[in-house]
């Protein structure tokens, strides 16, 4: 009688952990359908993510380019307006020569 006991008792324990085991692998198999959706998910904001990394260092590169033309745009308004200066300043002495003249020629007259 002991014996029958301790055998049902046991199976009552087999029991429980086979509806166990079958609750994890089933709890397992639902996780697994779950994960390929999570992996696209993040697989597909990684490649967002990348796109827009390349989209700002695209920009940055224009940007860069951009400022490089300027500043060689710069160095050539410089170079003409020294040269503009120049001219300016000559013509401004050659008049100021023709001014001192024409007041020296009236002082003689």
């Amino acid at each position: 009688r002991r014996k029958v006991q301790e055998l049902k008792e046991a199976g009552r324990r087999l029991v429980e952990e086979r509806d166990a085991l079958q609750s994890q692998l089933q709890d397992t198999r639902e996780r697994q359908k779950r994960e390929p959706e999570k992996n696209a998910s993040e697989h597909s904001q990684m490649g967002e993510l990348l796109a827009e990394v390349e989209k700002h260092r695209t920009r940055a590169e224009e940007l860069r380019r951009t400022e490089q033309r300027l500043v060689q745009e710069k160095h050539s308004l410089q170079v003409a307006l020294q040269e503009e200066q120049r001219r300016v300043a000559v013509l401004e002495s050659r008049l100021d020569g023709g001014r001192r003249r024409e007041e020296g020629a009236a002082d003689w007259s």
